[in-house]
Formats: C-alpha cells, structure tokens, sequence
C-alpha cells in the first residue's frame, strides 16, 4: 500500500485522502470490508486524465498511459476532513490493515 506524502516544511492541501492499493482485487476487498464497518470510501479516479470527456476528440489510447490505467484500478479515497476525530482515524486506519493483509 502507497499512502501520501508531504515533504517536511509542507502542510497538505489534499481534498481527499487516497492511498494505492496492490491491485484491483485488493482495493475492491478493502472497500467492501470497510463499507461492512461503516467506514465510508470512494473511488474518485476511475478513468484518466486521457479518458475524460474533454479529452475524447484527442483520441489517445489507453497504451500510451498504462501507469495510469492501472493506478485507476488500485486507488481508494479515505474519510478526511477537519471534524474527523483520533479514535475514527485510528478506526480507520485499523480497517484497512486488516483489509489488505
């Protein structure tokens, strides 16, 4: 699993907290498992940047982007925001262990 960075001196700006699981599978049982708990979660990224509406007259292929296709199979947002509190992060994060180990 790949979780964000920031770079010490940085403060986040993320509007979301997304983490790149090991493959579709993975992600997929994490979701569920975290749904079975009441733990919200949300694939914001299923297509590319190259597969979105205003990009479709540019007819690029999917080849040219692998990387990406494959992250949009691998990626889940977490709960984040500023009212979200210890216990429900630890709660959270404790789910996902368990989901992908």
């Amino acid at each position: 699993m790949v979780t964000p960075f920031v770079a010490e001196g940085y403060k986040s700006s993320w509007a979301q907290y997304t983490i790149l699981l090991k493959d579709k599978e993975e992600r997929d049982r994490a979701q569920r498992e975290l749904k079975e708990k009441g733990i919200p979660s949300m694939i914001y990224y299923p297509r590319g940047l190259h597969q979105q509406e205003a990009y479709k007259w540019m007819n690029l292929p999917d080849e040219w982007y692998i990387k990406t296709k494959e992250a949009t199979q691998r990626v889940l947002s977490l709960p984040m925001h500023p009212y979200l509190q210890e216990k429900d992060m630890e709660e959270i994060c404790d789910a996902v262990v368990k989901a992908v180990v």
